[in-house]
Order: C-alpha cells, then structure tokens, then sequence
C-alpha cells in the first residue's frame, strides 16, 4: 500500500513539472534580472497618438498645457492632464519582460490591441501595443503588458496605461462649462418664453428692475445662479450645428455679469430626448443643448438642469401673498362650499373667536387660530400663467370666498378657484377681484377644512 503510494506521489511531480516546463515555454522565458528596456522621459512638448477601435487620438502638450488635437481640438481636463503626466513622468519603466510568447492574445496584445506612440517633438521615441492591465497583489499599484514595435519581448510597464491613456475623446475633454459663484454676480439678464427680465443686485439682495415694483423670491434667484454657475457637460455637439441645436433662436438667453469678469451669457437651446432604455433598463433623462455665447463649442446638459435655468417672472417673483398682524384680523367671512349656502361669519370678542352668523356658535380656538395664521401668512406653491377661467376664478361665484375685516376697517378678500389637476388639492386663488392669479398649497387649505370638518361647532 505504502508502496503504490509512493509510486503514485513521484507520478504526480514529474507530471506537474512537466506541465510548468510547457507552460514556461508557452509564456516565454523569464528576463534577466536587470531589464535595459525602457522609455525616457518626454521633454517639453511631448506628444501622443493612440490608435485603437474607433477613431485615432492625439494628444499634446505645448506651453505647459495638455491639449486634444484629434480627432476634435479641445483642453484637456485637469484630472485627465495630472493622470497623464503622472503616467509619463520619468519615462516607462518595465519590472518584468517575458519573451514574446506563441499566443500573445493572452497578455491582450493580439493584432487588435491598442496602439501608443509617443513623440518628443516629432520624433517618435516608442510605438507600442497595449495590452491587459494588472493590479499587483495586495495593493492598487496598477501595472500594464506592452508590446515594443520590432521588439521580441514583451514588458510589464509601471503605469496604467490602460486606465490613463485608453479613453473615449470626450473623456479627455474639460466638462465644466462655468465657474462662478452668486456673490461674482452683479447683474442678470434673463430672455426666456418671450419676456425679459433684469435684476440688480443690492445691499439688501435682488430688485427687479424690469419689470419694476415686483418683489424677489431671493432664495429663488440665488438657486437659479449656484446652477448657472456650476455646469458640467453631459456631452458634446460635434458635428451638430447650432441651427440643429436650436441655439440660433435660443430658448432662454441668460446674462450674468460678474464682479472684476467679463459677463456670461448662456444659450439654451432645443430639448434632446434621450433614447429607449433597453428592456429592464431604467430610462435615462434627456438632455438639453447649450452655448456659451462666443465660444464655438456645443454642449449637452441634463434637461432637469436646463429647466433649473429656465425661469420666468412667475418662478422668480415674491411667493409671500399676504403678511398680516393676526392681531389686526377682527372678523372673518367664509363663504359656503359650494357656492349658495350661508356665509359663516367669525368676529374676535375678549373672550375669544366666536359665530355671530348663520347662528350664534362657539369655535373650537385651536382651529381658529390654526386658520388665522394660514390666512395672515399666505405664500404661494408657484404663480402660474392661467387664466381666471382657467383657474376657476371668472364670475362673481368662485368656489369659495373669505373675508378678513381688519382693524382699520378695511377688508382683504381670498378668492379660492379650481383644483390645479383631476388628482390635486392645492387651488388657484387670487387677492382681490383683480389681484395675481397664484397656487395656494393643500395644507393651507387643510385649515379651512379643519374649521368645517365634524367635530368643529358648526
């Protein structure tokens, strides 16, 4: 028994050693310890040309400065250039070569392998095949097989070359579109759906200067800009002519002069649906054209983004409806729901809010009161463009009406219209049988309802 097993484990090695014999053979033989093979640093002006599936690139660097020459000229972006410079700087060096072995597909440098050259100047100083990228063990040191042109050997290069060289053009190029922040801004000019309007900044925020006498939704204004300022490309309009772009008869036109800057102006131009997702796939957003005037180069945006832009009076203008004392409030007029029944009436006696009218009635002081303070610190979800038929406010007979008798002696009318959908409960609603149409949000209305719900003294 001893025996067999003996005879079977010296079976075993010499198979095993044979196999790492062929497999040496196969992979080529190891290089001697000092690899002589390398790449010497670039000076100056080096220059790269990657040729694989698609179209070739070319990149250069003049004055300092990466730049993409083909197959479209543009800057290269910062990260890109460091990651490139890191790649590059002292040369190539290799820290294992192996002979080139009978199927060199293993390594990926096959025929259909990427090729690198590299310039210095105009004088090419190494083409190579690229091929896999490794990760040393244990570490995120990245290590990548080339294949010397005319060369017999292949080498284990110190650089990711595939993760730093081996991108799309659009990868290369610089993304940010702007770069200011809402205190740079002096001045904005915004052309959108028709209308125009112009802001200034001032000591205690923004004014509307065109049209005038219209309050600011700062906090709006100040969203709108943080956006402007921050734009990141989505992609480029190569080949795309601003005519197809729809940036000759641009959506929005957006000016913002800066502080010690020349000003900005953004094109917006035509909406891009983005394709069908594939079955199981989510559907991405579409994107939006855009140009910074001046400047030939188009970009793409998300469409949310271009929306974020896109503002008009409506989206921008003061969403404080009515800011009232509660105190000043002495009476409070609610018309029924629908239309046609008794008005109820509220008068604020030294005992508290109490029903004068249809009957007399005590009211229950926390729904009062919770009505009060909706009533008297009204803000708008949006002001629309609509209609009063529209919004359900023609006539002398809206859905509902309420009256707030002040200690003055004036009155302040609340007009409430339709739902602003089938599935809604905000309502359109307006100050005044002439006042600004405006969304009232649901939960301003919840007072009201509260005040009619059961459980209140009718």
């Amino acid at each position: 028994m001893k025996r067999n097993t003996l005879i079977a484990a010296l079976v075993l090695a010499v198979l095993l050693g044979a196999l790492a014999l062929a497999l040496s053979r196969e992979g080529g033989d190891v290089a001697p310890e000092v690899i002589t093979w390398s790449v010497p640093p670039l000076a100056a002006a080096p220059r790269l040309e990657v040729t694989a599936p698609g179209a070739p690139l070319t990149l250069s660097r003049a004055s300092g400065a990466w730049r993409l020459v083909q197959p479209v000229e543009a800057p290269v972006a910062e990260p890109a250039a460091q990651a490139l410079d890191k790649a590059l700087q002292g040369g190539l060096k290799a820290d294992r070569a192996l002979d080139l072995p009978a199927d060199p597909k293993r390594y990926g440098l096959g025929d259909d392998a990427p090729t690198l050259a590299l310039f210095d100047g105009d004088q090419l100083k190494a083409r190579l095949r690229v091929g896999k990228e490794e990760v040393v063990e244990g570490t995120f040191v990245r290590r990548t097989w080339v294949h010397p042109e005319g060369e017999q050997r292949i080498y284990r290069v110190q650089a990711g070359l595939r993760t730093d060289l081996l991108k799309a053009p659009d990868d290369w190029r610089e993304r940010a579109i702007t770069s200011f922040d809402e205190p740079d801004v002096t001045a904005l000019t915004l052309a959108v759906g028709g209308s125009t309007l112009r802001l200034q900044r001032a000591d205690a925020g923004w004014t509307l200067e065109e049209p005038a006498g219209i309050a600011l939704d700062v906090p709006a204004v100040q969203r709108l800009i943080a956006a402007a300022g921050r734009l990141r490309a989505e992609g480029f309009g190569e080949g795309v002519t601003a005519d197809a772009a729809g940036l000759t008869a641009p959506r929005g036109r957006l000016t913002f002069a800066l502080r010690d800057k020349p000003a900005v102006t953004l094109l917006v131009g035509a909406q891009q649906p983005a394709p069908p997702a594939a079955e199981g796939e989510p559907q991405r957003p579409g994107v939006t054209w855009l140009q910074v005037e001046g400047a030939p180069t188009l970009y793409t945006i998300p469409a949310f983004t271009a929306d974020s832009l896109l503002k008009g009076l409506g989206d921008l203008r003061s969403k404080e409806m009515l800011n009232l004392d509660a105190a000043e409030v002495q009476r409070l007029t609610l018309s029924a729901a629908p239309p046609g029944g008794p008005a109820r009436v509220l008068e604020r006696t030294p005992e508290g809010w109490r029903q004068t009218a249809p009957a007399p009635a005590p009211v229950d002081p926390a729904r009062a009161d919770a009505l009060l303070k909706a009533l008297t610190k009204l803000r708008a979800r949006s002001i629309p463009d609509v209609t009063p038929e529209e919004a359900g406010l023609a006539g002398a007979a809206p859905w509902r009406q309420i009256d707030l008798g002040l200690t003055s002696g004036a009155t302040t009318t609340l007009y409430l219209g339709a739902t602003t959908g089938a599935d809604d409960k905000d309502r359109f609603a307006r100050l005044g049988a002439d006042g600004l149409i405006f969304v009232l949000p649901a939960w301003t209305l919840d007072a009201v309802a509260q005040l009619d719900a059961p459980g209140a003294p009718p």
